[in-house]
């Protein structure tokens, strides 16, 4: 959906930036590494994608699930600036602040944080 309204701002001339936001679990979808891929092709610097990396998903930790793992490594091969930053409120804010001026590709901002909470 976000490819569609970024080639759609395109065409019609307007700016703006459009954000996805994604869980550990969707991470597991191939419909994600699909549009990144198309993001990648059409050269949507227009997409900023925020990852929610927090090694947790639905069913449990996400490395044994299935393991993500070098995932700034995989964005970048699906040409994708990477920038990764720790999971916190101010810092996402200003990485976001820096993704926008950042042309050419799109950008995905891994935000990591571990936790040793237990899964309710």
């Amino acid at each position: 959906m976000a490819n569609g309204i970024a080639l759609a701002k395109r065409a019609d001339g307007r700016g703006g930036k459009v954000y996805v936001i994604l869980g550990n679990g969707e991470l597991d979808e191939g419909q994600v590494w699909e549009a990144s891929m198309t993001a990648s092709h059409y050269s949507l610097n227009n997409v900023i994608a925020i990852v929610d990396r927090n090694y947790f998903q639905l069913t449990g930790g996400t490395e044994e699930t299935l393991r993500k793992e070098p995932l700034a490594d995989k964005w970048r091969v699906f040409g994708w600036t990477v920038i990764e930053v720790p999971n916190e409120r101010s810092t996402i804010e200003t990485t976001l602040d820096y993704a926008e001026r950042i042309n050419g590709r799109p950008k995905v901002i891994i935000a990591s944080g571990r936790s040793d909470r237990e899964l309710p």
